[in-house]
C-alpha cells in the first residue's frame, strides 16, 4: 500500500523497506521525522524529506488515512522475529542467469528478503554475493564479482547458506 499513494521516490522496494524497518507500523512511519527515517539504508536525506513533506500535507494526509481505514493490512509479515536471525539476514545479493530451484528469479528476490536479506540489481563494493548457477560464466556481472572479491554462489550455495540445504 505505502508503494502505491504517490510518495516521490518510493516504489515496491523503497516501501518494503520502510515497512521492515517500523516493523509494519505505518503510524511510526508516517509520523517519524527526517532525521529518523533517513538511518533507514537505503532512504537516506533526499527520500526522507519528500516522505515527510507528503506526510505533512494535510490532503495527502487526509487520502492516506481514507485508503488506510478501508484496507486491511496486516503488518505481522513485517514483524522481527524473536527466534535466530536468518544467516542471509543483513546480505546484498545480485541475482544472473537462469533458476533452477524457483520459478524465476522475482521469486528467488522475494525469498531473499523475506529472510532479512537484500536483492540488489548490480554488483558492487556493497555486494555480499551474487548468485549464478553458471559460477564461470564471463558476464559482466560475474568479471565485476571477480574484480571485488565477492563470492559466487550457485542456488545449491544459496540454499545451503540459507539453511535449506
Amino acid at each position: 500500500m505505502l508503494a502505491a499513494v504517490g510518495i516521490p521516490g518510493i516504489g515496491i522496494s523503497g516501501a518494503r523497506t520502510l515497512c521492515r524497518s517500523f516493523s509494519g507500523n505505518l503510524d511510526a512511519i508516517r509520523t517519524a521525522d527526517e532525521a529518523t527515517l533517513s538511518l533507514v539504508d537505503g532512504i537516506g536525506g533526499v527520500l526522507a524529506g519528500q516522505i515527510t513533506a507528503y506526510f505533512a500535507d494535510p490532503q495527502l494526509s487526509a487520502r492516506f488515512e481514507r485508503l488506510l481505514a478501508q484496507l486491511d493490512v496486516d503488518a505481522s509479515v513485517y514483524q522481527k522475529s524473536d527466534g535466530a536471525a536468518s544467516p542471509i539476514a543483513g546480505k546484498t545479493f545480485v541475482i544472473t542467469g537462469s533458476v533452477t530451484h524457483f520459478a524465476n528469479r522475482s521469486e528467488l528476490k522475494a525469498y531473499i528478503e523475506r529472510l532479512g536479506g537484500k536483492a540488489a540489481g548490480s554488483v558492487s563494493s556493497k555486494t555480499d554475493y551474487l548468485i549464478n548457477n553458471d559460477a564461470a560464466s564471463t558476464s559482466s556481472k560475474n568479471r565485476k564479482a571477480r574484480e571485488l572479491g565477492v563470492p559466487i554462489l550457485t542456488e545449491e550455495e544459496f540454499l545451503a547458506l540459507a539453511g535449506q540445504s
